[in-house]
């Protein structure tokens, strides 16, 4: 059995020979291909890497998928399957506390999502390597170029250029990739009540400018109106309401 297996499955506890304990990930996961070989090479980028954009209910279904996944390749002496309480976490942090939801940028460093996650380090090296292999994240390793002091053969002091890692840059994988046109925020079903009759805009007359009630609005206006203006200019005037002709 390979490192990647020991590390994955240490608390596994069966006679089982290594090929019986070999777990694939499902047929329908897009990365099945790339996953199979644990000593593939990783890809490094400048940037923030590949970047996913889900919404809430992407994530949602990433969380479902994972539960389900360890469910369904749980073993005997396994008390939630290989996606242990602690890997859960460290796959929520990632989602709700890093993932930006439009741009899709995800690079927080282990010790961020230790914080987040309430566990050590080491825990979420071993998280990160079973959520992969589950098919539900991904990562490439972010480096950038930095300039330093340094001297020649000579002794002369001059300048390098030297790329060194930073953090990992995540993509999470969607069993339900969004579908062009459609949101995925909203609901499916229709908006408004069932069942509802909706009754038609009964026209209305023409208002008469010269009717009773058109000209009691008007004089109440210019009462307010002119009020309005006696208290702008402070001169304590009353109005009183123009007698009807």
């Amino acid at each position: 059995m390979g490192l990647d297996e020991r590390v994955l499955f240490k608390n596994w506890r069966t006679s089982a020979s290594a090929e019986e304990n070999l777990v694939l990930m499902p047929e329908k996961c897009p990365v099945t291909s790339r996953h199979t070989s644990p000593y593939r090479r990783r890809e490094k980028v400048f940037g923030p890497g590949r970047a996913v954009p889900l919404d809430r209910n992407a994530k949602v279904r990433v969380m479902a998928f994972a539960r389900a996944w360890s469910a369904q390749h749980r073993r005997p002496g396994q008390h939630k399957g290989p996606i242990t309480r602690a890997f859960l976490e460290v796959l929520g942090a990632l989602l709700w506390k890093f993932h930006n939801n439009h741009t899709g940028i995800c690079f927080p460093s282990y010790e961020a999502i230790a914080a987040k996650s309430g566990c050590a380090r080491s825990t979420v090296a071993e998280a990160l390597k079973v959520l992969e292999w589950a098919g539900v994240l991904t990562w490439q390793h972010r480096i950038i170029r930095i300039r330093e002091q340094c001297r020649d053969l000579f002794g002369r002091r001059g300048w390098r250029w030297r790329v060194i890692r930073t953090s990992n840059a995540y993509a999470f994988i969607d069993t339900k990739p969004q579908l062009a046109g459609w949101d995925a925020s909203k609901s499916g079903n229709q908006s408004g009540t069932k069942n509802q009759d909706v009754l038609s805009v009964v026209p209305t007359a023409p208002c008469d400018p010269d009717g009773p009630l058109e000209r009691a609005l008007a004089r109440f206006g210019a009462v307010v109106a002119a009020g309005k203006h006696g208290i702008e200019q402070g001169d304590g005037s009353v109005c009183t309401t123009p007698s009807e002709t």
